[in-house]
């Protein structure tokens, strides 16, 4: 297995995850049916020894993983950029710590991006709660690169651990910007405007980890805030590569702790529903929604939003 070609480098942060879900994060990757990959795994808080001699004691099981860490917590993006430098490998697939990999996702993944003669893949996704319970995430069908151009216009329908390109991509981009929350999106954009390839693949391959104390929800509004604003620059046809991000950033420091805590609460509700949704329990849907509804602005915005969105993105689903 060691002389085999590998053609995937697999790269993860790791920051303050419960060990039970790195183990099952990393488990994930090291059971795919594809197995010509190398996992690079760096972690981004050096003094959290629980979960370095939890990647210390995988790192000696398989070869493929290959463990680095940074002395001090430098953030989620200069991590990423470092392990992007240090990928061999000609195409990079993103994984976070807290997430589960579906067994065939590389396998599908590769597959599917070398078929369709793309440059990025993204997939579907459901979504676990802390405690790993499991709701379905939105359908959406194969999408091209064309419909995924058009539907970046009103979402993200990119799930960032779900993405495998070429590494060529990141170089050509220059990696992530400091685009704090949003990198993902801001990446995605500028790759659009470069004419990247991008394809979606229905079928949900990544297990995506929905956490209350995450950056979700505790910078929820800073992050939306920014994700529309970067969102009318790309429908305006603006650059996004040419957005100062550091006055980017700046821009959107206007919230106050209360009102984080409003809209994380929001974000929260609107995710209650879902689950309850798909676990048929009608009356704390209904519970959750009235509750919101009244009590709650940024819950009317946020599910007046999601509505009309949907609207827009069904049609675009449905062109050939």
């Amino acid at each position: 297995m060691g002389q085999e070609k590998k053609e995937i480098g697999v790269i993860m942060s790791v920051y303050n995850e419960e060990p039970r879900w790195l183990k099952a994060a990393i488990n994930s990757i090291l059971s795919q049916t594809y197995r010509a990959f190398r996992y690079y795994i760096l972690l981004d808080q050096p003094n959290n020894t629980v979960l370095k001699e939890i990647i210390e004691e995988y790192q000696i099981k398989d070869e493929r993983i290959l463990f680095y860490q940074n002395p001090q917590n430098f953030g989620l993006v200069y991590s990423l950029n470092k392990l992007i430098e240090l990928v061999e490998e000609p195409y990079i697939a993103r994984m976070d710590a807290d997430d589960i990999a579906c067994p065939q996702r590389l396998e599908k993944e590769l597959n599917f991006l070398k078929e369709n003669n793309l440059d990025f893949v993204v997939t579907g996704a459901d979504y676990l709660d802390e405690e790993g319970n499991i709701s379905p995430g939105d359908t959406i069908p194969n999408l091209d690169p064309c419909q995924v151009e058009q539907c970046s216009k009103y979402g993200n329908v990119a799930i960032h651990s779900s993405w495998l390109l070429k590494k060529k991509v990141y170089l050509k981009l220059g990696g992530y910007r400091n685009c704090q929350y949003c990198e993902d999106y801001d990446l995605v954009l500028r790759a659009l405007q470069k004419h990247i390839k991008i394809g979606r693949m229905e079928e949900h391959l990544q297990q995506y980890r929905i956490r209350n104390s995450s950056i979700t929800l505790t910078h929820a509004l800073e992050q939306d805030e920014k994700v529309k604003f970067l969102m009318k620059c790309y429908r305006n046809g603006k650059q996004i590569e040419d957005l100062d991000v550091d006055k980017l950033n700046d821009r959107f420091k206007f919230v106050t702790d209360k009102e984080c805590l409003e809209y994380g609460k929001a974000k929260h509700q609107i995710d209650q529903i879902a689950r309850y949704l798909y676990q048929r329990k009608i009356g704390k849907c209904i519970s959750i929604f009235l509750n919101g509804f009244i009590k709650n602005p940024y819950f009317r915005r946020l599910f007046f939003n999601k509505f009309v969105n949907k609207i827009r993105l069904g049609r675009i689903y449905r062109q050939s």
